[in-house]
């Protein structure tokens, strides 16, 4: 997110033809952001770094994480109404999870948080995906969640008013059928 805010910068990024920018905002909430990122990255005001990257007619493909460590319900909400909010034509959310190798998974590890035990996992989308909880929400709210934060964003009506302006009718046609499609999660069909 820090790395873009420069209008000038914004148009001869656009000028050398790129048309989307990838963004790891990862929370709502700027101590998880800044928490996340190990004071790697400078605090910025996400909302004006969004509209400037618009105004230099450059999509945005915004990446958001639920489920961080000492995230509630409230602040997993949060995250969802900023994402509404941005109105970004690339959307991601994903559960936090605890990938081998990552911070996440020692802290996995020293909490003694149930782990998968099979590389499938590990997969955002799979039946077996086991997120990491917080101290707050299990692995199964955190997860499902992600799941409805999904459907809920790509059948917002900002958002879908803008997918038509931009790419069309038919655009907005497959997102709704694709928003039709269901993820089986395992842990959710248990709880």
């Amino acid at each position: 997110m820090d790395t873009v805010t420069n209008p000038e910068f914004l148009e001869l990024v656009r000028s050398a033809g790129i048309r989307w920018l990838a963004l790891g905002i990862e929370s709502a909430k700027r101590d998880t952001r800044l928490e996340v990122s190990k004071g790697k990255f400078l605090d910025v005001d996400i909302r004006k770094v969004i509209d400037q990257i618009h105004s230099a007619d450059i999509e945005v493909m915004a990446n958001f994480i639920v489920g961080l460590p000492g995230e509630s319900k409230a602040d997993i909400e949060e995250t969802l109404r900023l994402s509404l909010e941005l109105c970004t034509s690339g959307w991601n959310m994903y559960a936090a999870m605890a990938l081998p190798g990552s911070q996440l998974y020692k802290q996995a590890l020293d909490r003694q948080y149930a782990l998968p035990d099979t590389y499938e996992g590990f997969s955002f989308h799979s039946f077996n995906t086991i997120p990491m909880p917080t101290e707050y929400l299990s692995a199964a709210e955190v997860l499902e969640f992600r799941d409805r934060a999904f459907t809920i964003y790509h059948n917002d009506k900002k958002f879908l008013r803008r997918i038509r302006l931009r790419y069309g009718d038919s655009a907005v046609k497959n997102i709704k059928e694709m928003t039709q499609v269901k993820i089986r999660r395992k842990i959710i069909e248990q709880m």
